[in-house]
Parts: structure tokens; C-alpha cells; sequence
């Protein structure tokens, strides 16, 4: 994911840059922040989960 795309995402579901760089680093976000990004991206949270 480019930097300009995190920002966006981050912007978009209200979610924090740092849970953006723990995703990146396999480091553990909570689901509510998971749930969000599959929200705003119009998936099910199952297809971000594989």
C-alpha cells in the first residue's frame, strides 16, 4: 500500500496511522479497526481475515 493510500484510508474510516503501520509490521490491531477497513473498502471482514 502506497503512503498516499494509507493517509486516504486512514482519512476515510477514521482509524489511526499507527494501526495502518502495525497491519504493515503483522502486528495486532483490534477488530474494530479491521471491521472499519473492510467497511469503507466494501468488503466482508472475512476477505481481509485470509
Amino acid at each position: 500500500m502506497k503512503k498516499g493510500e494509507k493517509t486516504q484510508l486512514c482519512g476515510t474510516t477514521g482509524i489511526s496511522g499507527n494501526v495502518i503501520a502495525n497491519l504493515g509490521r503483522n502486528e495486532p490491531v483490534t477488530l474494530e479497526s479491521l471491521v472499519k477497513i473492510a467497511e469503507t473498502l466494501g468488503a466482508n471482514i472475512g476477505d481481509i481475515l485470509v
